[in-house]
This record gives structure tokens, C-alpha cells and sequence, in this order.
């Protein structure tokens, strides 16, 4: 699964790096219109964990490979 990083601006105004799964990056994407988010990084490789909805994603061999 696609992985975003984003900085976003924090409940404290605080500005904090967070990655999210491209379903969130979906469903959020009127934060980054806002200015609230801003995208600094994609990955399709590694383990994350979406920081919106807890999942942890972790790519098969299949996935990576693109079947």
C-alpha cells in the first residue's frame, strides 16, 4: 500500500511529521487544501503505520513485486 508523510500542524501549533495510508490521505484530503497538511514524502516499500487509522501496513512479496 501507498504510504504519504506528511508535516502537519499539531493541536499546540507544534509542526509534526506523520505517515498516512493512501485510503486516510483520501478521506483527509481537505486538510492538506488548508494548508494544515503538507506532503513531504511517498513510499510504497517498508512498514508504517498509518497515523490516522492505527493500521499497520506491511507490503507482501506479491505487492512488491506488482501482482
Amino acid at each position: 500500500m501507498k504510504m504519504f508523510q506528511y508535516i502537519v500542524i499539531g493541536n499546540k501549533g507544534k509542526p509534526e511529521e506523520i505517515w498516512v495510508c493512501e485510503h486516510c490521505r483520501k478521506k483527509h484530503a481537505g486538510q492538506s487544501f488548508d494548508g494544515n497538511w503538507r506532503l513531504i514524502d511517498k513510499s510504497s516499500s517498508g512498514n508504517r503505520e498509518c497515523a490516522m487509522c492505527k493500521a499497520g501496513h506491511v507490503l507482501t512479496e506479491e505487492q512488491l513485486a506488482g501482482h
